[in-house]
């Protein structure tokens, strides 16, 4: 029996997996792929996308956008799919030496980093 409940505990987790495309058009736009892998929804309540470098002794975050202050909350059902897409004036240069990586605030979680590019 405890084995089947640690492989229940398993399988729920929370997973999700970032995606990108990245684009050299403004009007196409820049795109970041929220998705949520695991059999449980979650709540995104807000989430921060930030760049920099990663050469030790000069390691640097800036955050460069964010979702708005008066956004609502996200649902993501299970295996369903999160969209931020960033075109025109929004648009960010993804070139050589840009790191990228999105903060994600999960209702009833700690803000979890993860590394969008490269």
């Amino acid at each position: 029996m405890a084995a089947v409940k640690l492989w229940e505990l398993w399988r729920d987790r929370f997973q999700v997996d970032i995606s990108y495309k990245f684009s050299g058009s403004r009007e196409i736009g820049n795109q970041i792929q929220i998705r949520n892998l695991g059999t449980r929804p979650f709540i995104l309540a807000h989430w921060e996308l930030l760049a920099g470098t990663t050469r030790w002794p000069f390691v640097r975050r800036n955050e460069i956008y964010s979702a708005d202050f008066d956004s609502e909350d996200v649902k993501l059902d299970s295996h369903s799919t999160y969209r931020l897409t960033f075109a025109e004036e929004d648009h960010f240069d993804w070139g050589v030496g840009h790191f990228f990586w999105i903060r994600l605030h999960v209702a009833g979680r700690r803000p979890e980093m993860i590394r969008v590019y490269p």
